[in-house]
């Protein structure tokens, strides 16, 4: 999967600033659970959450790769009842 790097860490609450991903910063982020949430918009009601795990984070040109390993999922509404807590 790929972003942007400069929307890594967009709704984290810090100050937007370039993506500097080093491979120490990319280890750790492998070590956490993590949520793979797909923006709601219009064209795009996806209301699915996958939990799971990343890997093989890189920093490739303007853009942030990685892979997903998908160890479950869950319905949307369990993480909007819960956005005020898990920011």
């Amino acid at each position: 999967m790929r972003m942007e790097t400069d929307r890594f860490k967009e709704y984290s609450g810090e100050k937007p600033r370039p993506c500097r991903c080093k491979n120490q910063n990319a280890e750790s982020l492998e070590q956490i659970p993590s949520l793979l949430i797909y923006e709601s918009t219009v064209q795009c009601e996806c209301r699915i959450v996958k939990y799971g795990s990343l890997s093989n984070i890189k920093v490739v040109g303007k853009e942030l790769t990685f892979r997903f390993v998908m160890k479950g999922q869950f319905p949307r509404g369990v993480v909007d009842e819960f956005a005020d807590v898990l920011r």
